[in-house]
């Protein structure tokens, strides 16, 4: 059961990273549909994946090798264009932050206040124009779903059975809410990859990303076993994915 988490929820992450740059160019297709609906919860649901993740994995070399590697290789295509170098490539902004946050989470507490306060910062962040720099936007933003999935456990009392149909309700709960959302508002790639607002109204809808992905997360809870993860193959094929659009795309 621990692995058939770590493998959907890397799946999610990866099967994004692969439809994005289609989607991007071909916003009216139905592959755009279903990178939308995967952006609405993936960012934050590994950045909890990640959180439990740390708990485990005791080496950060091998992924040290693979943000220096990846960053390398598209530093070595992009030289001749506009180039910068604080800026981290695709799923390198997740390393950065995986190994900025697992570092500085052990001098946070098991409270739920410290939680409430990254949250706070998580939302504050987006009226300041960092984006990518850094990957910022991702390390203030994403850190507070990191932080649950380091800390804490979900510890339900129901039996199984009745674990998974909960889960199974609020899946299609969710999949109704966010297909809802698509298709009354317009809702940017800029909002979901925590950009800067552009507009008052985009702290509203990313406290509603917010919302749901932890509807999500919750929902996983009921259906997995979501403790003691330490999976680095299944994170490798994350990480790595880039090259395999380089390859297929150029």
């Amino acid at each position: 059961m621990k692995n058939k988490f770590s493998f959907l929820v890397i799946f999610i992450a990866i099967l994004g990273e692969i439809l994005y740059p289609y989607a991007i160019n071909n916003t009216n297709s139905i592959l755009a549909s279903i990178t939308s609906v995967i952006y609405f919860f993936s960012l934050p649901l590994l950045a909890y994946y990640l959180g439990k993740q740390a708990k485990e994995d005791k080496d950060n070399y091998y992924l040290i090798f693979a943000f220096i590697f990846i960053n390398s290789i598209f530093w070595l295509i992009n030289r001749n264009n506009d180039f910068n170098i604080l800026e981290p490539f695709f799923t390198t902004k997740m390393i950065l932050c995986y190994l900025v946050w697992k570092n500085i989470a052990k001098f946070f507490n098991k409270k739920i206040f410290f939680i409430i306060i990254s949250g706070i910062f998580a939302l504050l962040i987006g009226f300041i124009d960092i984006n990518s720099t850094l990957a910022l936007n991702y390390l203030i933003g994403l850190f507070p779903f990191f932080l649950i999935g380091y800390q804490f456990d979900f510890e339900f009392k129901f039996k199984r059975k009745i674990r998974t149909l909960l889960g199974i309700i609020l899946t299609i709960g969710i999949i109704y809410l966010i297909y809802y959302l698509l298709s009354h508002f317009f809702i940017s790639y800029d909002i979901l990859l925590l950009n800067a607002y552009t507009s008052n109204k985009h702290l509203i809808f990313r406290c509603g990303y917010f919302f749901i992905s932890m509807l999500v997360i919750i929902a996983l809870n009921l259906l997995f076993d979501t403790h003691e993860l330490n999976n680095k193959c299944l994170l490798y094929s994350y990480i790595f994915i880039p090259i395999f659009n380089l390859i297929f795309n150029h």
